[in-house]
């Protein structure tokens, strides 16, 4: 019972912690201070633990997988729409 319930807390912080990066990237309009890289690379990753999750028939890791996966992925979304609307000198950081 105990793992089940720290798998569901632990879930939610994970997947909670990219909403305060995601607003603030749509209020300031802006993706100066995000390496796209990273978010690329965490996207891919947590987009590839989808399917082995679900071989592995584990509803939370499915719901982790898919919904950092889906979270990440908007993050990159909008970073890529800032950049291209407000390039930055120096590049991707």
């Amino acid at each position: 019972m105990f793992e089940e319930v720290a798998v569901v807390i632990g879930s939610v912080l994970i997947v909670s912690s990219w909403f305060p990066q995601i607003v603030k990237l749509y209020r300031t309009k802006s993706a100066k201070d995000i390496s796209i890289k990273f978010l690329t690379i965490i996207t891919i990753g947590t987009a590839l633990l989808v399917p082995h999750s679900i071989s592995l028939g584990d509803i939370f890791f499915i719901a982790l997988n898919s919904s950092a996966s889906i979270v990440s992925g908007i993050t990159v979304l909008l970073a890529f729409n800032y950049r291209k609307h407000n390039p930055e000198p120096n590049g991707d950081s």
